[in-house]
């Protein structure tokens, strides 16, 4: 559990590169995203998270691998940990929103409300 009375939610997103098909990489699929999103709420839950976070934002870490990063924001919008950009944690994202300006954040934290999460101090 968090040595805090916050609840967070944690993500593992897969950026879409553009790079040339023939150097391109061999892309991220779902089973490995959602492998990532279990080893990063397991590393939470048996190291805390302080010490989780520190690991996600680690640029070249296990938790930042090709295409794959976690990034966890609390339910306020506020980055704790941003794997492909770790100079944004502190930053309030609340009002981020997607290229049609659907707002992406506020709909996750919306959908983490709604489900309940097992991430409460």
């Amino acid at each position: 559990m968090f040595p805090f009375s916050r609840t967070l939610t944690a993500m593992v997103c897969a950026l879409a590169l553009s790079a040339a098909p023939a150097l391109a990489a061999p892309h991220a699929d779902a089973a490995q995203a959602q492998a990532m999103l279990e080893k990063a709420v397991a590393t939470i839950k048996t190291a805390g998270a302080g010490p989780a976070f520190a690991a996600f934002n680690q640029k070249d870490g296990a938790f930042n691998t090709g295409e794959l990063y976690v990034f966890v924001f609390d339910l306020n919008g506020v980055y704790e940990a941003y794997g492909a950009h770790p100079g944004l944690v502190g930053r309030d994202v609340s009002d981020l929103t997607d290229a049609e300006g659907k707002p992406i954040v506020r709909d996750m934290i919306e959908d983490q409300r709604a489900i309940g999460t097992p991430f409460v101090g």
